[in-house]
C-alpha cells in the first residue's frame, strides 16, 4: 500500500491504493493535530446530510475538554461521492473550513463502503496524527461517556502508556459469534439480515472475536497494519468488507500477527476476568452486555432501537430460534413466526 502522502498531492490526486480500489485521494485537510497532539482521535464514520450528530458530537467534546487534560478531537470520515452530496457538497465545505475536522476523501458513500472510510481514517491517524495514544471508532449515532473511556484505558495501560502493539479495546468483545446466513423466507427484511453473510464468504463456524462498532479503541500503529492487512486478504474474505467492524476489528484483525481484542472495564478484578475469559464467549450474553451493561457507549440511536428490549428480543428470536427453526423445517413455519421482527 503506497503512503506516500503529503498535503500537497492530497487534494484531489491519487494517494495510493485501499482494499480493491486501485486509488483513492484526500479532499480536504483536517486541522486537528497542526497545534498540539490530542490524546484521542475519534474517528467518526458519518452521512454527509447528518449535520446536527456531527455538531453535537463538536459540543460533547468542547464541554469534556474544557473540563478536562486529556484532549479529545473528532475526525469525521466523509465520502466523495453518492450520499446526496452532489446537494450538499456546498454546505459541507463550509462545515470543512468553519470547523477542520472532516476527513473528506474519493471512497463512495454507502452502508456496504463504510470499511473504505475506517481504512481512509486508520491511514490519516497514523500518518498525520501518529504521536496521539489513540485512536478510536465510532458511529455519528452514538453517545459516549469520554471520561469513563479514559479512565478505563489508563487503568488498564497505565496513566502515561498508549496501548500496546495489537490491543484493541471495546467495552464487550464479541466472541464465538456463529454468522447469519439469510433463509429465502426471511432475507435481508429482518433485523439480523443486514449483517448476513453467504457461505462461500464466510465458512467457518463461527467468526474472530471482533468488537462491536459502537465504539473500539486502537493505536496508530495497529490501525495502520490493519489498513495494510485488509488490501492483502484472500479475495473470498475481502468481499466481507461490507461488514466493517467484522470485517476490520475481526476478520482483517486475525491475520495481524500479535492482535487482539480486550474489553475495557474489569482491569484486576474477578469479574472482569471472568466476563472476559469465560462469559463473552456466550454470543447473547455479549449482546445483552453491549446494550444494557454498557458504560462508555451510553446511548445509540437509530431506526431501531438498539439499546431496547425488543432489539435484543429480535435478536435472540431470529438468531438462535427462527434460523435453525427455518433450517430444520423449511417452508413449516407461519409467516407471522417469520416476520415477527421485519424492519
Amino acid at each position: 500500500m503506497d503512503l506516500q502522502i503529503n498535503e500537497n498531492n492530497a487534494k484531489d490526486k491519487s494517494c495510493g491504493k485501499i482494499m480493491d480500489d486501485p486509488k483513492y485521494s484526500f479532499m480536504t485537510w483536517p486541522r486537528i493535530c497542526l497545534d498540539e497532539t490530542p490524546e484521542m482521535v475519534v474517528m467518526v464514520l458519518t452521512a454527509p446530510k447528518n449535520f446536527d450528530s456531527r455538531s453535537k458530537i463538536r459540543e460533547t467534546l468542547y464541554e469534556f475538554n474544557v473540563n478536562s487534560t486529556n484532549k479529545v478531537k473528532p475526525l469525521f470520515l466523509i465520502g466523495g461521492s453518492g450520499g446526496g452530496l452532489d446537494t450538499l457538497q456546498a454546505s459541507i465545505d463550509n462545515e470543512v473550513k468553519a470547523n477542520g475536522d472532516i476527513l473528506q476523501s474519493s471512497v463512495y458513500e454507502g452502508y456496504g463502503l463504510l470499511s473504505f472510510k475506517t481504512n481512509v481514517g486508520y491511514i490519516w491517524s497514523s500518518c498525520f496524527c501518529p504521536k496521539t495514544k489513540y485512536v478510536m471508532k465510532v458511529d455519528d449515532n452514538a453517545e459516549i461517556n469520554y471520561s469513563v473511556l479514559l479512565q478505563q484505558l489508563k487503568t488498564k495501560n497505565g496513566p502515561d502508556g498508549g496501548l500496546p502493539f495489537g490491543a484493541i479495546f471495546c467495552p464487550s468483545p464479541m466472541r464465538n459469534m456463529r454468522p447469519w446466513y439469510p433463509r429465502p423466507s426471511g432475507g435481508f427484511k429482518t433485523v439480523m439480515g443486514k449483517w448476513s453473510v453467504k457461505t462461500y464468504e464466510m465458512s467457518r463456524r463461527v467468526y474472530p472475536d471482533f468488537c462491536p462498532g459502537w465504539a473500539y479503541v486502537t493505536s496508530p500503529a495497529t490501525g495502520i497494519r490493519l489498513a495494510e492487512m485488509s488490501a492483502n486478504l484472500p479475495e473470498n474474505l475481502k468481499r466481507l468488507k461490507r461488514l466493517d467492524d467484522i470485517f476490520f476489528s475481526g476478520v482483517t484483525r486475525e491475520h495481524v500477527a500479535g492482535t487482539r481484542v480486550e474489553q475495557l472495564s474489569g482491569e484486576g478484578t474477578w469479574m472482569g476476568s471472568l466476563w472476559n475469559d469465560h462469559l463473552s464467549y456466550c454470543p447473547f450474553l455479549g449482546i445483552t452486555k453491549n446494550m444494557f451493561f454498557n458504560d462508555v457507549v451510553i446511548a445509540k440511536k437509530t431506526t431501531i432501537d438498539m439499546q431496547g428490549g425488543w432489539f435484543l428480543w429480535c435478536a435472540f428470536w431470529e438468531y438462535f430460534i427462527l434460523d435453525p427453526g427455518e433450517f430444520l423445517l423449511p417452508d413449516i413455519l407461519p409467516n407471522c413466526m417469520i416476520n415477527m421482527c421485519h424492519r
